[in-house]
């Protein structure tokens, strides 16, 4: 969180208030406004100068309510971060987290009352980025023209989110993420051109563009010693076109990448057509040897249809139970159900949205192969995430080194486990999955 950072705290609690407004403004040095209603926040978001990157809001107040209030800054065309801190049901906090994303509001968290210190400070911790967000990126609407440059120009690239082994704690491979880097507007997020690339017929050149560069990026990866596999989403119209198996292999096999590297995933809440171009499109992608994942599951209508009609090999939770899963029975009940469908059919299971020990352990318990999520880390720049992948790699090998080299001093016959050494700052920051994996390993 950058020094000077412009926050607004909204709830009727002063207690709230005030622990708020102390910890922002003297742990993070940030300028705290604090205001008991909607109504009274939405008076200083019209009148005041600042403007404000992170609002923190509660939603049972008196005058006007949390809810009322995001519909009114919605219309206000809010474009900072938010976080909801209420003491209500989890099904309210559920419907809450909806509306937020229909607004397409950056929803960085959602903290419960009483107020927990440990999860206050994750929440700091995921808002707000060093550099300054974007003036007006998340209104950003982009012109067909605009779309087709920023496509020819590779303007719109993947960013890499890794993916862990839970049982072993390795880095398995990354899912590719699309992110347009705009030379005035920085960082826009996929919501903003993704419906105008299928509206203007251009989703086909830039899965293709995208696809090009995660392989590329993949295979850069093998030549380097890091066997690990990319996945990429893809819209369902991709999946029409005849040719797209045969393009795809072709591609792959002039990296000299092996085709059991590419996972292709495909969101469960879009419906695929029930065709014999898809089904033969699907059908020999599998036979071609790459894997197809169904993602987000458990969020769309079709569910298990899906399943049984198209031959994916992977199932990806969605991140809404994931997270949701410790503090609410159906969230759980949905993870547990999917966990065992997967395992039913044979299909590698990733949970998406590990945000914190609690999801890593529940998520661990029930069984899932692989994670990810900003527990794990954030999306980040090919290079970037080249850098912390041999960072994580090469601290849990000394890891390891240092537990094997105890073990085979020790002559004791009942041996203890040997203890691993205090981690370094890096460490600390940047292997989170090396911690997970000696928790897991030790239980």
């Amino acid at each position: 969180m950058k020094v000077g950072t412009n926050i607004l705290v909204v709830d009727d609690d002063p207690i709230v208030r005030g622990i708020l407004e102390s910890y922002f403004t003297y742990e993070h040095n940030a300028d705290v406004v604090v205001t008991e209603n909607g109504l009274r926040a939405l008076t200083v978001l019209i009148e005041s100068p600042k403007k404000f990157e992170l609002i923190l809001c509660d939603l049972n107040m008196p005058e006007m309510d949390g809810v009322q209030f995001l519909r009114h800054i919605n219309e206000l065309g809010y474009d900072g971060q938010l976080a909801v801190i209420s003491g209500e049901d989890t099904s309210v906090l559920n419907v809450t987290r909806d509306i937020a994303s229909f607004y397409s509001f950056d929803l960085i968290g959602i903290l419960t009352k009483p107020l927990d210190t440990q999860k206050l400070a994750q929440l700091a911790a995921a808002a707000l980025p060093s550099a300054p967000r974007p003036k007006y990126a998340e209104q950003f609407q982009p012109t067909p023209q605009s779309l087709q440059d920023a496509i020819g120009q590779h303007q719109i690239v993947p960013f890499y989110q890794p993916k862990i082994d839970i049982h072993t704690g390795k880095v398995t491979g990354a899912e590719a993420l699309a992110r347009w880097i705009d030379p005035e507007l920085g960082i826009i997020q996929p919501a903003q051109f993704i419906d105008a690339a299928q509206a203007t017929g251009q989703m086909r050149a830039l899965s293709g563009s995208l696809l090009k560069q995660a392989i590329n990026s993949c295979a850069q990866w093998h030549a380097s010693g890091l066997p690990l596999k990319v996945a990429i989403n893809l819209t369902p119209d991709i999946f029409e076109w005849l040719e797209f198996p045969d393009e795809l292999a072709a591609r792959v096999d002039a990296t000299g990448l092996d085709r059991s590297a590419v996972t292709l995933e495909i969101t469960e809440s879009s419906f695929l057509k029930q065709n014999t171009t898809v089904l033969e499109v699907l059908a020999r992608l599998r036979i071609q040897g790459f894997d197809l994942a169904i993602d987000d599951f458990g969020t769309g209508f079709s569910n298990i249809e899906q399943l049984r009609k198209f031959p994916f090999s992977q199932l990806k939770i969605d991140q809404s139970f994931v997270r949701n899963a410790a503090k609410d029975r159906f969230a759980r009940a949905s993870v547990e159900a999917s966990v065992h469908l997967g395992r039913e059919l044979n299909m590698r299971i990733v949970a998406e949205g590990v945000e914190d020990q609690d999801d890593w352990d529940f998520v661990a318990q029930c069984g899932v192969d692989e994670v990810q999520g900003f527990y794990v880390a954030k999306p980040m720049p090919e290079e970037e995430f080249f850098e912390w992948v041999h960072r994580t790699s090469a601290a849990r090998y000394h890891a390891e080194q240092q537990v094997a080299d105890a073990v085979s001093n020790c002559e004791q016959e009942e041996r203890e486990p040997a203890s691993l050494p205090p981690e370094t700052d890096e460490q600390a920051a940047t292997n989170r999955s090396e911690e997970n994996w000696k928790n897991h390993k030790s239980a």
